[in-house]
C-alpha cells in the first residue's frame, strides 16, 4: 500500500509545484517559506525514486538546517533515510538520490549524474552562473532532457537572479514573488520582529522583508565600481602592512602593503604555521621601510604573530609600531559602526573615494560584494562573511587585508613625519 505523504503547502507553494515549467523560481523576502518549499519539493522527489541535486548557501546552512530538517522530514512521513555525509547523497530503497552541496563546495557536484532535478536554495548568493552552470551541466547528462531546475532567494543586489527576475528570458522560465505577509503561518509578532530588526535601512527593509529587486541607486555595497580610481597617484607618504592571518584552516592568509597613493605589493600563504606568516611580514617591513604593522588577531589567531612582530622589529634604529585588532571589537566611533570591521571598512572606502588606487581585481570585487545594512539603532553593519564568500566563492581576505593596513593611518600620520625624518637621518649615516 502506498504511503499518503501530509505535505501542507501554501497556496503559491502549491501552484509553482504543480506548474510543468522545466525552468521556475520563487523570490521572496524573508520568513515567506521559501526554504520549506524547496527542502519539502526535494523529499517528494526522494520519495518518487528521482535522482535530484540540491544546493545551499554555506557548509554551515547544509549541516545545520538543511540536514536535519530533510531527514526530519522523511523520518514523520515514516521513511528511513540513509544519509552518507561523506560522499553528500542522502537515499532511499526506492533509488531515490539527493546529492547535496553548498556553494562553497559546488565544484563537488560533478560527479552526481542522471539528474532529474537540481535546487537552488539562496540562489542570489551562489558564485558567478558561468562557474556554477559549468559546473553542474554534467549532471543533466543521460537524463533525456527533462531535468527541471528549481531556484529560490531572497533578493541581491547586483546578483545575477535580480537580472532574472527582472527580465527572464528563457520561455518556460516561471518566477512567483510572495512577502512574509503570504505566508498565514507566521505569525503577526514574527513579523514585526523581523521589521524591527531590519527597520534601520528602509532600502534593505526592502529587499530583506518584501523581497523587492532594488534599482541601481538603491545600492547599499561599501564600495561601487565608479568609485575606485582609473589611475594611480604619484604620492607616496609612509608605508603599512595588514596582515589578515586570522582563522584555523583557512586557505590563505593574506599580507597588505600600501602607502598613500595605494597597493605596493599583496602576499600570500596557505602555511599557517607562525614563521612563514612573520618571514613575509619581515620581508615586506624591510622592503618598503614600513612604519606600522596591523594584524588581525579576531579569535586569537593572530596572537603568536603579533608577539613575534612585537618583540622583532626595529628598522634602522627606528621601532616599526605593531597592532593586533579584533574585527568584532567596539568600533571607535561608537554611535556610527556596530563593530570594528565595519568601521575599518568605511574608513578604507574613504580612501579609495579620495584616491586610493586599488589594483587587485580580487579586492575590488570583494568591496562591491561588500554590503551593509542599518541595525534598529542606526549603526552601520556589514553582512557576514559567509554570504560574501557564497556569492564570489571566497573570503573576502585581501579586503579584510587592506583594511588592516589602512587601519589607524589617520592617528599616525600625526607623529610619522617625525619618525620619518628620524629614519631619514639614521640611513643618511649608515644605519
Amino acid at each position: 500500500m502506498a504511503r499518503k505523504i501530509p505535505i501542507d503547502f501554501l497556496p503559491h507553494q502549491d501552484r509553482l509545484y504543480f506548474n510543468n515549467s522545466r525552468i521556475k523560481g520563487l523570490y521572496c523576502g524573508r520568513g515567506a517559506g521559501k526554504s520549506f518549499y524547496m527542502i519539502t519539493s526535494a523529499a517528494i522527489d526522494l520519495v518518487q525514486g528521482l535522482r535530484c541535486l540540491y544546493f545551499c548557501q554555506t557548509n554551515s546552512v547544509m549541516e545545520g538546517q538543511f540536514l536535519p530538517f530533510i531527514i526530519e522530514t522523511l523520518e514523520n512521513w515514516g521513511f528511513n533515510p540513509k544519509v552518507n555525509e561523506k560522499k553528500h547523497i542522502i537515499s532511499l530503497p526506492n533509488g531515490g538520490r539527493l546529492f547535496y552541496f553548498s556553494y562553497e563546495n559546488y565544484k563537488k557536484s560533478r560527479g552526481a549524474t542522471k539528474i532529474r532535478k537540481i535546487y537552488f536554495d539562496e540562489i542570489a548568493l551562489a558564485p558567478k552562473p558561468t562557474l556554477l552552470f559549468s559546473a553542474v551541466a554534467p549532471c543533466m547528462r543521460d537524463s533525456g532532457g527533462t531535468t527541471e531546475l528549481i531556484f529560490a532567494s531572497t533578493p541581491n543586489k547586483g546578483s545575477e537572479w535580480d537580472k532574472w527576475v527582472k527580465s527572464p528570458k528563457p520561455e518556460k522560465f516561471v518566477i512567483t514573488g510572495v512577502t512574509m505577509d503570504d505566508n498565514p503561518k507566521a505569525s503577526e509578532e514574527e513579523k514585526q520582529l523581523i521589521k524591527d530588526l531590519i527597520s534601520g535601512d528602509p532600502n534593505f527593509l526592502r529587499q530583506e522583508f518584501f523581497g523587492e529587486i532594488l534599482d541601481d541607486d538603491l545600492e547599499f555595497c561599501v564600495l561601487h565600481t565608479e568609485d575606485f580610481p582609473q589611475f594611480q597617484q604619484c604620492r607616496k607618504g609612509f608605508v603599512t602592512i595588514g596582515a589578515d592571518c586570522a582563522g584555523e584552516g583557512r586557505d590563505k592568509f593574506i599580507f597588505s602593503a600600501i602607502d598613500d597613493s595605494g597597493i605596493l605589493e599583496l602576499a600570500e600563504t596557505t602555511k599557517a604555521d607562525v614563521q612563514t606568516q612573520f618571514s613575509i611580514v619581515r620581508e615586506l617591513v624591510h622592503k618598503y621601510d614600513a612604519v606600522q604593522i596591523v594584524i588581525d588577531n579576531t579569535g586569537g589567531f593572530g596572537k603568536g604573530l603579533y608577539d613575534l612582530c612585537k618583540r622583532a622589529f626595529l628598522v634602522r634604529g627606528r621601532e616599526v609600531e605593531v597592532i593586533g585588532v579584533n574585527f568584532g571589537e567596539s568600533a571607535q566611533d561608537k554611535k556610527s559602526y556596530a563593530n570594528a570591521r565595519a568601521e575599518m571598512y568605511f574608513e578604507f572606502a574613504d580612501g579609495v573615494k579620495n584616491g586610493f588606487y586599488v589594483s587587485s581585481e580580487e579586492a575590488r570585487e570583494e568591496f562591491t560584494h561588500t554590503t551593509y545594512m542599518k541595525t534598529k539603532t542606526g549603526k552601520i553593519q556589514l553582512v557576514d562573511k559567509d554570504e560574501i564568500k557564497a556569492l564570489i566563492g571566497r573570503s573576502p581576505d585581501t579586503a579584510d587585508s587592506l583594511c588592516l593596513a589602512w587601519y589607524k593611518r589617520k592617528e599616525y600620520a600625526g607623529h610619522a613625519d617625525a619618525r620619518q625624518v628620524a629614519g631619514a637621518f639614521l640611513k643618511a649615516f649608515g644605519h
